[in-house]
Parts: C-alpha cells; structure tokens; sequence
C-alpha cells in the first residue's frame, strides 16, 4: 500500500506525436498539465516545456543542459567499387 496518495495524483503517458486536440479538454477536466518535451534513451529530457504552451514547439533546453544542432547529410554513391 502507497502511504503518500500524493504519488497517485501524477499521470505519466509518452507518445511520439505532437499534443492532441483535446488537451486543453482533458487538462480542465481532471486537472493534469500535459507536458510537450523532447528526449531520448540516450540524451535524457533535454528540451521541456515549462511555460505555456507553444503549437509546434516541444519547449527550450533545460538549465544545465548543452545542445549541439547539426545537419547530418548522407551521400549515396552510385560508383562504389568494393574493396573485398
């Protein structure tokens, strides 16, 4: 048994798509913030929102966090010769 009902208050869901429609229906109603961030295995939650929400954004990088932004262009070369 949780001795700190507390814990039941919080709702964690992640889905790989941007907020639904009905966010601001379902925030009214039970009284959750649904929060856009942005992360991975890898890096963590970088990228949180933390104010109001912004279309299209998944919020600004947290303090303490660095960021790098790069194109990774990858070539495909019709001429390849095997080495093997």
């Amino acid at each position: 048994m949780i001795a700190d009902f507390k814990i039941l208050q919080h709702v964690r869901l992640a889905w790989g798509v941007p907020v639904p429609s009905w966010a601001e229906k379902y925030e009214s109603r039970f009284g959750h913030r649904i929060i856009e961030l942005y992360g991975s295995v890898e890096a963590g939650v970088p990228v949180m929102q933390t104010g109001p929400r912004v279309p299209g954004s998944c919020g600004t990088v947290l303090s303490g966090v660095s960021t790098i932004f790069a194109e990774i262009i990858f070539h495909t070369y019709s001429n390849f010769t095997s080495l093997a």
